[in-house]
């Protein structure tokens, strides 16, 4: 059986395009679909149960992040397989057959995954920087037996923002194989973010708790976790530049000088309110992971031990 375990908060205009194109894609195997709502205060559950009544729904009452609800997805489904999708993402027809066909063989890689395009044609992040492994959680598949390598499911101290780099990471250092699948076509709304401030002061509090926690225990990936992202991070805040603003990535129909000043004018803001506000969070950011230091200090060694007893286990 294949599961697809869907997170959503607040995605009720689109979780309905996701859930169609799961239920008209050409799947040979049979398959659940399974949507955690977090705490959405937009009516999806009533949504989805009144629309969709062959989906398992489950409503969590407080809002507990993207990670919380994926590890309450894999506790509450039932396939061998699981497919990980984001609410506003949806498939082309052949795509999940595209997977499928590559986790069969004997020797078929741990992770299987694709990077969806906006309705623009452009792709949420750049192919070549995802191409030799996953960085974004937007739609992947792996076995279910393929978690027990691991130290755990997904980290829900992200709540939300970096928990999928946090957790294709650990994949990479436990040894699992990932591998794109260009065929496997999926397609993700083209939206501003709601909140942007919120959206850059996580950004910020879980790349310091990322560098905390991994420090000199394994390799990165695209940079992550590193100074070099938290110091970006930070420059981001100091140019008071939303770079996930839809409006970046519209392509530029403007001469090559115009398609410069169009990156880098600040055609969209993190915050209108003064700049001492971006000084603010970024202070909440660092202070944040100084009060739970102690507990950021029991990750690192929790993951540390996992390390050594793993190469114990593999004669290393």
């Amino acid at each position: 059986m294949v599961s697809f375990i869907i997170p959503t908060h607040n995605s009720r205009e689109y979780v309905g395009k996701c859930i169609d194109s799961i239920r008209n894609s050409t799947i040979n195997d049979i398959f659940e679909i399974v949507v955690i709502d977090d705490a959405s205060t937009d009516n999806t559950f009533d949504f989805i149960r009144k629309n969709y009544p062959g989906v398992k729904c489950f409503c969590v009452s407080e809002r507990s992040g993207a990670a919380y609800a994926r590890n309450l997805g894999i506790v509450n489904s039932c396939g061998n397989i699981l497919i990980f999708i984001d609410a506003d993402v949806w498939l082309d027809k052949e795509c999940i057959n595209e997977l499928l066909a590559q986790i069969n063989p004997p020797e078929a890689d741990d992770i299987l995954y694709t990077v969806p395009y906006f309705p623009n044609g452009i792709p949420i992040f750049p192919i070549f920087a995802a191409k030799d492994y996953p960085v974004i959680s937007a739609i992947f598949m792996m076995q279910r037996s393929v978690l027990g390598k691991m130290d755990k499911y997904f980290d829900e101290k992200y709540e939300i923002y970096n928990e999928d780099l946090d957790f294709f990471l650990r994949c990479k250092i436990c040894g699992l194989t990932a591998k794109y699948v260009e065929n496997a076509k999926a397609y993700h709304w083209l939206k501003d973010s709601k909140n942007a401030e919120f959206r850059y002061y996580m950004d910020l509090r879980n790349s310091i708790y990322a560098y905390l926690k991994f420090y000199k225990l394994g390799k990165s990936i695209v940079g992550f976790p590193s100074v070099k992202i938290i110091l970006q991070n930070i420059g981001e805040f100091l140019w008071n530049k939303n770079a996930y603003s839809k409006l970046y990535f519209e392509p530029a129909r403007r001469s090559f000088l115009l398609k410069i000043w169009h990156k880098i004018s600040p055609v969209a803001k993190i915050t209108y309110k003064t700049r001492f506000y971006i000084v603010y969070m970024i202070c909440k950011a660092f202070m944040w992971n100084i009060r739970n230091l102690s507990e950021i200090r029991k990750e690192h060694c929790y993951f540390k031990m996992f390390l050594s007893n793993l190469k114990l286990a593999n004669g290393n």
